[in-house]
């Protein structure tokens, strides 16, 4: 029998470094292709052999790629100087200059190479599964999927999964749980049974989850201690709790976590450390024996993220704690280890939400947090995503078929582009493959290189990682087919070879094949069971519904967005691309409201604290920078000032109303000096706004900065007239202010979770990097984008 090349990967263990290797048994003769194949049955990709050797500072050897020599530094220092001066005359063509630092570092660095030069746009016309199109030129193409988060291959919609999706929207409430409790019941038992967890809460996002779990949890008494990789939701979540101390330390170093352990925990009634499953731009997975030995030693409370490890690793899809226990059969950790978990449902899952699940303990603090959240704003849980998670997670034996087969692919793909002399970080049985190209420009490169060679996949640079590690990111799928592979592995090679971070020419690509294992007997009645469990949940709620909440036009518009653009969007728009859905959704909210661009939020209460947040950015242009505030001014944008940068965020001042904002202006005598004013639309009067605009022109040479964000919260955007007074707003205040912002709630409107900002093209611009949670969440479902243009074209 042939044996694959064994793909080697570090994971760290107390005072030793562990080498699990990960081999693959193949089943049939080694042709003139050297055609490698690969077992249907679970032994063949049994992790067979844990080699231990000394360990030297207690990181994992996987972390950091080769270095970039000087040389190498410094052509790309003068690539950088050339783009940011071609940037910067661009911008000299244009009616307006980068007025933040934010601007100016996306505008002449993070946009050119993200695009290689605006011609890599990735603009997705079809489903996201393992093959896709997308909109090159005029034209559409199909290319490889490899920036979806459609590890475990659910994102293909069965007749069966349509049926269930065409029932629920066509008779219940697009997001309404507490209308649907047979269904919302029957989701949340079996998250919490999945994860053998006392409680589980949901929210429309997984970014929301973190913003839910952290502040719940975390009062004075605690200290948080966080893997200094942690996803930026974690983060924020931390920044809007009331945790007494912050402390982060170094990627998976149990050494270092030990040294913080020391020095701080005598001093804290309370101590969690925060890690993921699986840390997504790097590929590796938390050492948790150490862990379990630091805890067992401090009695910290363990918090771990499993927004990647979710359905994409260990042989059920359990995550990093089931990995583990399977590459340490002789030394498993407690199942009990974890004591709260959040994760996305928009990934494996293939819809869109986040979960909080944990131990009895916190079960209170996080509903109280909860409720909270939704009288700030924040949206509930589609029921097409209750839908979707049941019928996936009721159907194990199809999962595990779909793993043990994404395994497969898993080794193949990484000791194939291992053996042409790449480097790809992370641990050998994760889905993610972040392939080293050091330098950004030729990460970005390299991506626009795949895009013509019919691949999808995302370049990842600073600061998402270390600014001489960038990386090209490819995410595999149990939805990539045999050829789909072989494509995949021989592109990614022949464009290393083009960009020349590697040299070898005289190897052959080895030919990935596994035999086709048709459905089992036990996966048909698995199936059949969950769409009749599901069916008859909708029904009972369907019985108990008092009224249908959405226009039948609005309804046939999800069911053809779905039947064009599939289930899941697959992840943040700038790693798995936009659907042409959402820019044409954009396009109209800017002819409504008359300004340039517009921008898509998942979650209201998410998209309008990032977009305070991103406001309270430092100006390159102003010496000082307020915030005008009305004193009733909604949590949520206190919230979003809480999150902000804390050497950067503004001052704050109030107004009690547009009369006494009038007063405020007339007793500023600096120059140079920012102001950032919140408005909502159920406070305007027109005679105060013509007085404001008459006072800012008075004054017009005491300071020459304003942006206006206004909130419509009196639904102008509803109505006709209401969308013709909006206008009228907005054009008054563009004579107002420099930059002009509109920000409104879809669930508040139409009842579907979402919300849009519209503005400047300056500024929009500037926002889909800097707004957290534009940039790290993941996009709408496809769906609720077309019912939300069709409701909006029919009031044009």
């Amino acid at each position: 029998m042939d044996t694959m090349g064994p793909a080697h990967r570090v994971l760290t263990a107390q005072k030793q470094q562990v080498v699990i290797t990960v081999h693959e048994i193949s089943c049939g003769k080694t042709g003139a292709t050297e055609s490698v194949t690969s077992r249907a049955s679970s032994e063949s990709c049994s992790i067979v052999n844990v080699k231990r050797s000394p360990r030297r500072n207690g990181t994992a050897a996987i972390e950091h790629g080769p270095q970039v020599n000087q040389w190498g530094k410094a052509k790309e220092r003068l690539k950088l100087a050339h783009q940011m001066a071609d940037s910067t005359l661009n911008d000299f063509r244009k009616a307006y200059q980068p007025i933040s630092n934010s601007h100016q570092f996306a505008r002449r660095i993070v946009q050119p190479l993200a695009t290689w030069k605006g011609k890599n746009h990735r603009v997705l016309t079809g489903h996201s599964l393992g093959s896709t199109t997308i909109r090159d030129g005029e034209n559409d193409k199909t290319v490889i999927h490899a920036a979806s988060h459609n590890y475990a291959g659910f994102y293909g919609i069965t007749p069966e999964v349509e049926q269930l999706h065409h029932l629920g929207l066509q008779s219940l409430h697009v997001a309404d749980p507490e209308s649907c409790p047979a269904l919302t019941t029957a989701f949340h038992d079996k998250l919490a049974s999945f994860f053998s967890a006392d409680f589980c809460v949901t929210t429309s996002s997984g970014y929301g989850s973190n913003l839910l779990a952290f502040p719940a949890i975390l009062d004075p008494t605690w200290m948080i201690i966080l893997d200094e990789k942690s996803h930026n939701s974690m983060n924020v979540g931390t920044y809007l709790s009331n945790v007494c101390k912050v402390v982060r330390f170094h990627h998976n170093d149990m050494l270092h976590l030990e040294e913080v352990l020391m020095k701080h925990s005598q001093q804290h009634e309370n101590i969690m450390v925060a890690v993921e499953g699986l840390f997504s731009m790097d590929g590796t997975i938390p050492p948790l024996d150490q862990l379990a030995n630091l805890k067992s030693r401090y009695g910290f409370t363990l918090f771990v993220d499993e927004a990647h490890s979710l359905l994409s690793v260990g042989a059920t899809g359990h995550g990093c704690l089931e990995l583990w226990n399977e590459a340490h059969p002789d030394a498993p950790v407690d199942p009990e280890l974890i004591d709260i978990r959040t994760a996305t449902l928009s990934k494996s899952l293939a819809s869109i939400g986040g979960l909080v699940c944990g131990k009895a303990r916190f079960k209170a603090a996080i509903l109280r947090q909860r409720d909270e959240l939704f009288k700030q704003g924040m949206d509930p849980t589609l029921t097409a995503t209750m839908i979707q998670c049941l019928h996936i997670l009721n159907q194990p034996a199809i999962l595990r078929r779909r793993l043990r087969r994404m395994r497969r692919v898993i080794t193949f793909v990484r000791a194939e582009l291992e053996r042409f002399g790449l480097h790809i970080y992370g641990d050998a049985i994760t889905p993610v493959l972040p392939i080293h190209t050091g330098p950004p420009s030729l990460a970005a490169k390299m991506s626009y290189v795949l895009r013509n060679k019919g691949i999808l996949a995302t370049p990842v640079s600073k600061p998402a990682t270390e600014f001489w590690e960038s990386r090209v990111r490819v995410c595999l799928s149990a939805d990539h087919t045999d050829e789909m592979i072989n494509a995949l592995v021989r592109g990614i090679i022949v464009a290393a070879q083009e960009i020349g971070i590697v040299k070898q020419y005289n190897l052959q690509p080895r030919t990935f094949h596994m035999p086709t294992t048709d459905s089992t007997d036990e996966e048909a009645i698995e199936a059949r069971d969950s769409y009749q469990v599901i069916k008859d949940l909708i029904l009972q709620d369907t019985a108990t519904k008092t009224q249908q909440d959405t226009d039948q036009n609005m309804i046939q518009a999800g069911h053809l967005a779905r039947q064009n653009f599939g289930i899941a969007a697959g992840g943040s728009r700038w790693i798995s691309g936009t659907f042409s859905i959402h820019v044409e959704l954009e396009a109209l909210l800017s002819q409504i409201v008359d300004l340039p661009e517009a921008m898509a939020y998942a979650d209201h209460y998410v998209g309008l604290s990032s977009t305070i947040a991103a406001l309270c950015r430092p100006m390159s242009s102003y010496k000082t920078h307020t915030f005008l505030l009305p004193e009733d001014v909604p949590q949520v944008v206190l919230d979003g000032i809480k999150i902000s940068s804390k050497k950067t965020t503004p001052s704050t001042q109030y107004y009690s109303s547009l009369e006494s904002l009038n007063t405020i202006l007339e007793q500023t005598t600096r120059k140079h000096q920012q102001f950032t004013l919140y408005l909502d639309t159920s406070a305007i009067t027109e005679t105060a706004l013509q007085t404001l605009l008459q006072n800012r022109r008075n004054l017009s040479k005491s300071f020459s900065g304003l942006t206006v964000l206004l909130r419509d919260s009196a639904q102008k955007l509803t109505t006709k007239q209401g969308q013709q007074e909006l206008k009228d707003m907005v054009s008054t205040l563009r004579q107002l202010a420099r930059n002009v912002l509109v920000f409104g709630s879809f669930h508040q409107y139409f009842g579907i979770p979402g919300a849009y900002l519209v503005g400047t093209e300056e500024i929009i611009e500037e926002f889909r990097y800097s707004s957290r949670g534009y940039m790290f969440s993941t996009a709408s479902l496809p769906f609720t984008m077309g019912m939300i243009a069709e409701r909006l074209r029919s009031l044009a």
